[in-house]
């Protein structure tokens, strides 16, 4: 049987947590330079203040906020016993102290996404999702999702998007005044510093590279504390191949609108599909190892697959579902 190598993932574990605080320290940092030039030092300080508040207060209104955008509904544990058994399985291994809750969004895209702590915390599938993937493929799915629970990254990527949201905004405002500024410039009458120009201008892609950084950082991490929590990394692997699959065909389908919907900036910047199944397949060792057993009991919600998965939809707040 296939067992997962429990020392590379204690070494991803150790090298991904290094890389995520010099990541956030580089955002916070390019964030409190940005404050401190436009509105100077006094502002900075109100600005790290307020998202000291915000972050205290996000993760108790995002969850509910996030299901309501996406228009989720609670599973009750009675209508899909299966699927929180496996659930409760996977929660154990990861020593979790309650087990997530279960949404089902009614999307047709296929994903998935968790929010919440490691105390208060729940899952949302999408029906595409259900439609689509075996029940093995499922288990790595819903591990992966368990894993940013245990691995706290809902708060680490909500950190992250607090401070990208706080420097774009301050970017913008920078742009702003300086387009309402241009006819003086032009005359004369006002001089601008072209290291001010070229900050505003730098800024974001700076950012969308620590970012991106930072979600690839902990989407390796998660994936590779799924393998350990199933013993099966070529389950979760298979599952994302038929994810990128599946999303291929959708682009081809409706071409053009499918190739301009945007994600939710909490769940964007995914690594590269290839790159994260060899990953998982380098994960894999032949030595005896505990997988866990996934029964043939009913796991999908049969009420639920049998509705109608509806396409996609873009709001003015970011989110897609």
């Amino acid at each position: 049987m296939l067992s997962v190598d429990s020392w590379r993932i204690k070494r991803h574990r150790i090298t991904n947590a290094v890389h995520s605080v010099l990541i956030l320290g580089g955002m916070s940092f390019l964030a409190w330079i940005l404050a401190s030039w436009f509105f100077g030092a006094m502002a900075a300080y109100a600005l790290a203040g307020v998202v000291i508040v915000s972050l205290l207060v996000t993760p108790k209104l995002a969850p509910d906020m996030l299901i309501r955008a996406y228009k989720a509904q609670y599973l009750p544990f009675a209508e899909a016993p299966g699927l929180y058994r496996l659930i409760q399985a996977l929660s154990e291994r990861a020593e979790l102290s309650n087990t997530p809750k279960v949404y089902i969004a009614p999307s047709g895209v296929l994903n998935a996404f968790a929010i919440g702590d490691r105390g208060n915390a729940a899952i949302v599938v999408s029906q595409g999702l259900l439609h689509s993937l075996s029940q093995r493929e499922l288990a790595g799915v819903l591990a992966h999702e368990i894993a940013h629970i245990r691995n706290g990254d809902v708060r680490v990527m909500m950190i992250a998007d607090s401070i990208s949201r706080l420097v774009f905004l301050l970017t913008h405002i920078g742009q702003f005044l300086l387009l309402i500024n241009l006819p003086l410039i032009w005359l004369g009458a006002m001089s601008v510093d072209w290291v001010i120009i070229l900050i505003l201008l730098l800024y974001p892609f700076l950012l969308s590279l620590l970012q991106l950084g930072l979600s690839r950082t902990r989407e390796y991490l998660a994936d590779a504390t799924a393998a350990q929590l199933t013993g099966d990394p070529a389950g979760l692997a298979s599952a994302l191949r038929t994810i990128e699959e599946r999303l291929g065909s959708w682009v081809e389908r409706i071409f053009t609108p499918g190739r301009g919907e945007s994600q939710p900036s909490l769940f964007r910047t995914h690594p590269p599909t290839e790159k994260r199944i060899q990953r998982l397949l380098d994960l894999m060792q032949q030595s005896p190892g505990e997988s866990l057993v996934i029964s043939n009991s009913e796991v999908y919600p049969q009420d639920l697959l049998k509705a109608r998965a509806n396409r996609p939809k873009r709001y003015w707040h970011g989110y897609w579902y």
